[in-house]
């Protein structure tokens, strides 16, 4: 059996071999397909795994940078958040300064405008002071002139009186000898009765000619003093005129100061604009800022957009590629069990790419998110900058009004000073023709007083001439009762001449009361000197407060109003000094010459100085003899210094401090 088994076995084996070589052959081919099949899928696979790899690395790529994108985008918004949050604190802390700023501009205002009116009150002061000293000054021509015209009216009374005293005596000699040799001359008298009877005649006739001349010589005198009081009293009146015209000034200077704008706040209001226009710049610059950065969002969104799309039409080309691999994978109905692992796969490819997708569209969410948060925070930063930008325009508008409104005021008082500068030339003017008026009334009474002293010497010689005739008619010795009937009528004319001496006498009693008067205006101004005097050290005072007013400003600590307030200060300062020297020098010199009036009105006053010891003059001095006993004048003031006592009684009393209106007018 194992013989034929063995016999048997290489035949069946043929046998069999050539029956399964056509089934081998579709084993081989179908085993080939599948090979092929396998290598493409295989290669498919791969493919899909490089696809899976490039799309997992190009989204981790992207999730990278949507990730940074993010990053930077939160990054901005902190930033955004602190810069807000800083600029937010530095508009409190600039509120703040601004508060702080216009509370010290408020205060250093109300400073200025106390400075501005003590600076006016000293201006004013400065003003009264030169009315006082021009007034001063007027009153020493006046109290010149009176005491010239006293002088050459004590002068002439004086010699008259020596003249008279003199006659007196020689007549009573005369009478003491024509009385001794009286008998013995009668038998002469009337041989020479004739001779005597013509030379009378001649004599009557050159006493006619001289008292003619004399009452010649006081008709001038009389007209010209008429004249002198008449401009003294024109004089007088246009003073009264240029001190209304004055306080007219002053009242409108007054009026001018009150209702014009103060040069410190137009330049605040000018500031403050400027500073205005500068923040509605800067608003205007972070609105474009803003818009810009608006612009860029919306080009991201837009690129995010896009890059949605792509990304879209990526997933759309994959989804297609895959139902294409799963539409061929469907037709192989007979190897499902072995690419099941395929269809694995694909499920996995199919879920990593919904979650990528999933992931998208949460990042592009956030995204737009981010986006719509930062849209809406421009909106609002637009906004507000929009408000800030009107409040800005409607502010500006305020101040430019009130620019407006200033400049118009400003202008109104520029108009009002150079009317006020060409009503104070044309009063210049009108002071300078008041004064030459004034020069050319002194210089006629000159020339009238040395008319009238020429007459006096014409009337002197005359005079001496009666005198010479007189003593000629004595040698003659020719008629004694027409002599001693003459030395009667003369000791007649003579107690007439007493008496109108002492009518003189009264009247100058009565010229040295109105001097008494100009007196206690003398000693008023010097008391409104006195007063000055005080004010000037109160100015003074004052001054020291300004500068110690400027080191303080110099010591703040904020350059800008250093730099607004200080120089404008300092020049003030210096402009105030400057005005306060000069009024002192003015006041100084002043008080000199008052000082000397005074020691030479005492000097020609005084009893006490020795004629020889008192100032020379053009004018001839002669001691008075006087006409009345001394007991006469027992109830009047012994010297100048009770008389002053006296006159300074009555005197209205000055109050320190300072000046009404009343005692400015």
């Amino acid at each position: 059996m194992q013989a034929k088994q063995q016999i048997i076995t290489p035949a069946y084996v043929s046998l069999m071999d050539e029956h399964s070589r056509p089934q081998k052959e579709e084993r081989h081919l179908k085993t080939g397909d599948r090979n092929t099949q396998f290598a493409s899928l295989q290669r498919k696979l791969e493919y899909l795994e490089n696809v899976h790899h490039d799309e997992k690395r190009a989204h981790l790529l992207e999730l990278d940078r949507i990730k940074a994108e993010l990053d930077r985008h939160r990054k901005v918004h902190k930033d955004q958040a602190d810069k807000m949050a800083l600029l937010k604190k530095q508009h409190d802390v600039a509120d703040a300064r601004n508060q702080e700023m216009r509370k010290s501009s408020l205060a250093d205002q109300s400073e200025l405008k106390s400075l501005r009116h003590k600076i006016r009150m000293v201006e004013q002061e400065r003003d009264q002071l030169t009315g006082k000293h021009t007034e001063i000054s007027d009153l020493k021509r006046a109290l010149h002139s009176a005491e010239a015209k006293r002088r050459e009216e004590n002068q002439e009374k004086d010699r008259k009186l020596a003249e008279t005293q003199k006659l007196l005596s020689m007549e009573k000699q005369k009478l003491a000898t024509v009385e001794s040799r009286l008998d013995e001359l009668k038998r002469s008298a009337d041989a020479a009765e004739k001779a005597s009877l013509v030379s009378q005649r001649n004599l009557k006739q050159r006493l006619e000619d001289t008292e003619a001349k004399a009452r010649d010589a006081e008709s001038t005198k009389e007209t010209v003093r008429v004249d002198l009081e008449a401009t003294n009293d024109s004089l007088l009146e246009q003073v009264e005129r240029l001190n209304s015209t004055l306080k007219t000034v002053a009242e409108e200077y007054g009026r001018l100061a009150a209702s014009s704008v103060a040069a410190a706040t137009h330049r605040l209001v000018k500031s403050e604009c400027t500073a205005l226009r500068l923040k509605v710049a800067r608003l205007e610059r972070k609105l474009a800022n803003s818009d810009d950065q608006v612009s860029e969002l919306v080009s991201l969104i837009r690129q995010c957009q896009e890059n949605e799309v792509l990304l879209k039409s990526r997933l759309r080309d994959e989804e297609a590629r895959l139902k294409w691999t799963s539409a061929a994978n469907s037709l192989d109905n007979s190897y499902k069990q072995n690419i099941s692992s395929d269809d694995s796969l694909i499920q996995a490819v199919d879920a990593i790419l919904s979650d990528m997708h999933r992931f998208k569209l949460s990042v592009q969410e956030d995204m737009l998110s981010i986006a719509n948060g930062s849209s809406a925070f421009y909106k609002l930063q637009r906004n507000e900058l929009l408000y800030c930008y009107q409040a800005a325009e409607c502010s500006l508008g305020e101040c430019e009004a009130q620019l407006d409104k200033l400049e118009g005021k400003v202008e109104g008082s520029h108009a009002v000073q150079a009317r006020l500068a060409s009503d104070l030339e044309s009063l210049r003017d009108v002071n300078v023709k008041l004064e030459s008026e004034k020069m050319e009334h002194a210089q006629r009474a000159t020339t009238s007083n040395a008319e009238v002293i020429v007459l006096n010497q014409k009337l002197a010689a005359a005079a001496t001439k009666a005198k010479a005739d007189i003593g000629r008619s004595n040698e003659l010795l020719a008629q004694e009762r027409m002599v001693s009937q003459r030395l009667q009528v003369s000791a007649q004319q003579s107690k007439m001449a007493e008496e109108g001496l002492k009518a003189e006498m009264e009247e100058m009693m009565l010229e040295l009361e109105d001097a008494g008067r100009y007196r206690e205006a003398y000693e008023q101004l010097v008391k409104e000197v006195e007063s000055l005097v005080d004010r000037n050290a109160l100015a003074e005072e004052e001054a020291d407060k300004l500068s110690r007013f400027n080191a303080m400003i110099l010591g703040h600590h904020n350059p800008t109003q250093r730099i607004l307030y200080v120089d404008r200060i300092r020049r003030e300062l210096a402009e105030v000094k400057q005005r306060l020297v000069t009024c002192t020098r003015e006041r100084d010199t002043a008080l000199s010459d008052n000082g000397s009036l005074t020691a030479e009105l005492a000097m020609f006053k005084s009893v006490a100085i020795p004629r020889d010891a008192k100032p020379r003059t053009l004018i001839t001095r002669v001691t008075r003899v006087p006409l009345a006993p001394r007991g006469i004048d027992t109830n009047l003031p012994t010297s100048d210094e009770e008389s002053f006592d006296l006159l300074a009684a009555h005197l209205p009393q000055i109050t320190e401090g300072e000046m009404t209106l009343d005692e400015i007018m």
